[in-house]
């Protein structure tokens, strides 16, 4: 079986260095050569990476998790080198015959993906907000609120009482708007830096392990030339918003995963 990473192309020469391991330690990464593109694979026995064998070895967590990594690890040492169309985790052909013959029946749409992706990478940001935080600074913040409390202050008791619930679902509402302000704004300017960015939904707290909530899981395809301005529009960002109750996350470069479509 012929394990496939990626679609490539050589960001100068086809002479780069690849990889010593490649998704099993034992076997190396190769090219396989197809016009201008090539394939970066490796051979792997068809008892473990077979389509049954594969489907059982999938169930298996320790093993899944060492190979997704591997896969990942190959990848990244890629970048740099080659403009890199990442293929999906477990991608394989029967013999090199058939990813030659895929190179060649698709070579249009792969070169188009590439020329797309080529001298770009992969950031990813996520923001947390910590919504108690958040919530202060409103209260302090917000000129809408400010009247409100002042009529809470000057009234009687029972008056008190409904002016402040008015204020509570005033101040709530002034809150989510700030939220949305941050999180559609952070996208925005960040996306302007771009060649392309997708917004997916936040994770859960069990998946990203933080005590705020992920406001925003954007996905940016930053071109080499406006990464210094990415990066300080970031900063920007993080002087804005910071403290106000959100915090940012910087991740990558990746292998450009999110924007690895191929027309078709």
């Amino acid at each position: 079986m012929i394990y496939t990473y990626a679609i490539l192309r050589p960001c100068k020469n086809w002479d780069a260095p690849l990889p010593h391991a490649g998704i099993i330690p034992e076997v190396p990464v190769l090219l396989l050569r197809e016009g201008d593109l090539a394939a970066a694979v490796s051979p792997v026995p068809a008892d473990e990476f077979g389509a049954e064998a594969l489907a059982a070895r999938l169930r298996e967590h320790d093993w899944l998790h060492d190979r997704v990594v591997r896969h990942q690890q190959v990848l990244a040492e890629l970048l740099g080198s080659f403009i890199v169309l990442p293929l999906k985790f477990g991608t394989m052909f029967t013999d090199e015959a058939r990813v030659a013959a895929t190179l060649s029946q698709r070579a249009v749409a792969f070169a188009a993906a590439l020329d797309r992706l080529a001298g770009a990478a992969e950031w990813g940001v996520k923001l947390f907000c910590d919504r108690q935080a958040l919530a202060a600074w409103v209260a302090n913040a917000s000129p809408e609120l400010a009247p409100l409390h002042a009529q809470v202050e000057q009234a009687s008791a029972g008056a008190a009482y409904m002016l402040g619930k008015k204020l509570a679902r005033a101040a709530e509402q002034a809150t989510e708007r700030a939220l949305s302000l941050a999180v559609q704004g952070s996208h925005q300017r960040l996306a302007g830096h771009t060649r392309a960015a997708i917004m997916s939904a936040p994770q859960p707290p069990q998946l990203h392990g933080r005590p705020s909530d992920m406001a925003l899981n954007g996905t940016y395809l930053v071109p080499a030339e406006s990464l210094d301005a990415f990066r300080a529009e970031l900063v920007g960002l993080e002087q804005s918003f910071g403290p106000r109750g959100f915090a940012y996350e910087l991740t990558g470069p990746w292998p450009p995963y999110s924007f690895a479509s191929i027309e078709g």
